[in-house]
């Protein structure tokens, strides 16, 4: 998922460079933050396997202990990570709505949709 948001971004990047260079840069930004977030942020998932598959080498007691704080934290991830999803959207839709080529109420739920977040 995190792959296919960033082609996107490039995908965007190529359509709408032509409307403001600066703005779908930004926009870039946003979404290689995210991106990088969502992969560092999996890292708990991973861990949480390694818990549960290695489990024989923690003391009794401590295994849900140490799961839960992994998914608490997976938890923190997506609430950070969550702020660049709606970032994104700010950019985007000011340039859906500057393009031309693309309706202006569209741009404007997006840009709406940057504060939803």
């Amino acid at each position: 998922m995190a792959l296919v948001f960033l082609v996107l971004a490039y995908v965007l990047y190529k359509l709408l460079s032509e409307a403001n260079v600066n703005l779908v840069k930004l926009l870039l930004i946003f979404v290689a933050i995210s991106v990088g977030l969502s992969f560092s942020n999996m890292r708990h998932k991973l861990d949480v396997l390694t818990l549960l598959y290695k489990s024989r080498y923690i003391i009794s007691g401590n295994l849900e202990t140490q799961t839960m704080i992994h998914f608490e934290s997976y938890g923190n991830g997506i609430l950070v990570n969550s702020v660049f999803w709606g970032l994104w959207l700010f950019p985007f839709g000011y340039l859906v709505f500057s393009s031309g080529f693309l309706p202006k109420l569209l741009g404007a739920f997006l840009m709406l949709g940057c504060f939803g977040y």
